[in-house]
């Protein structure tokens, strides 16, 4: 069991305010009974987890946690280190060109964990190749649940119906930058884009302090959309830190940041879509992307560019 020095707690509770210090590490194992009981609830529940991951345990068990990332390991790591399985792997942007025309190349390489219990992604410019429609011009990292590669093709390394999603995140500003924290449902690789459905806890092309939260659905063609911007108080920049959510549930999905709900989406307001687009398990994508709806980055823009992870948590059952 890890254990934290009182000094030290102050800290951890930044990155992780509501999960036990005592959790924080990223092997941490429950007991086998608890882990059985909790597998067949999820069953039960119709959540779908291909990994198991953290849980919390309380003795009222006001929620449990089913998936928590803290991104602890050595400067230079994989973020993937210390999981004894793959759970984040290189998006390719759906082998079809990255989403909004992004002239971005994404790769793992641009994906590490800072020793400090953060993941980066990281963005430079220069790449080779195509992107989209065009020619690449940046590199940066697309991590996602979802394999797109080998015999494992198409499956999750976790993947949730329901729930609370939430990131803690730190992003850059500056034009020419698409950074999101989003979510698509697991059965991308066999029905695609946007049949899969899309909810997007996070997006940043508006500006330094606006807030984008989204959802797409539908068919190739006839893709519907829902959200809007919303700003950040007054003296606050999406350059600091700060934890956007999504609770989602069989009546609608409502957005938070910092603990305010900032939107909401109903069922009803989806209508028929909803129970093919939204009662389905959805796995996590992290990304940097540089170009596309954010414009592009002008001569004075500072390299590289850096979007910071403090931790990934997502709960079932409420909060």
């Amino acid at each position: 069991m890890l254990s934290a020095a009182p000094e030290q707690r102050s800290a951890l509770r930044e990155r992780a305010p509501d999960a036990p210090v005592a959790l924080l590490g990223r092997r941490r194992r429950p007991a086998l009974l608890l882990a059985a009981v909790i597998a067949i609830a999820l069953a039960l529940t119709g959540t779908s987890v291909s990994l198991a991951v953290f849980v919390r345990h309380s003795p009222s068990l006001p929620t449990h946690v089913t998936f928590f990332d803290n991104f602890n390991g050595p400067a230079g790591a994989s973020p993937n280190y210390g999981w004894a399985h793959p759970i984040w792997y290189s998006d390719p942007c759906w082998r079809t060109g990255c989403g909004g025309d992004t002239p971005t190349r994404y790769s793992s390489a641009n994906a590490y964990l800072d020793g400090h219990g953060h993941l980066v992604i990281v963005a430079r410019p220069g790449a080779e190749g195509t992107c989209g429609t065009g020619p690449c011009r940046y590199t940066s990292a697309r991590l996602t649940m979802v394999r797109w590669s080998g015999p494992d093709y198409g499956s999750t390394s976790f993947s949730q119906r329901y729930g609370t999603f939430s990131a803690r995140i730190k992003l850059p500003t500056g034009a020419g930058f698409w950074p999101a924290f989003w979510l698509v449902g697991s059965d991308i690789a066999r029905v695609g884009w946007p049949r899969s459905g899309e909810i997007d806890a996070l997006e940043a092309y508006h500006g330094p302090d606006v807030v984008e939260q989204h959802v797409a659905f539908g068919r190739v063609g006839r893709v519907r959309r829902y959200g809007s911007g919303w700003a950040l108080p007054a003296g606050q920049s999406l350059s600091g830190w700060h934890t956007y959510t999504v609770v989602w549930s069989p009546s609608g999905i409502t957005w938070e940041v910092d603990g305010q709900s900032t939107l909401s989406l109903s069922a009803s307001q989806v209508g028929p879509d909803w129970a093919s687009e939204f009662e389905h398990p959805f796995s996590i994508i992290l990304d940097l992307a540089v170009g596309g709806l954010a414009g592009t980055p002008p001569p004075s823009t500072h390299w590289p560019a850096k979007m910071l992870v403090a931790w990934v948590r997502v709960t079932q059952s409420g909060r």
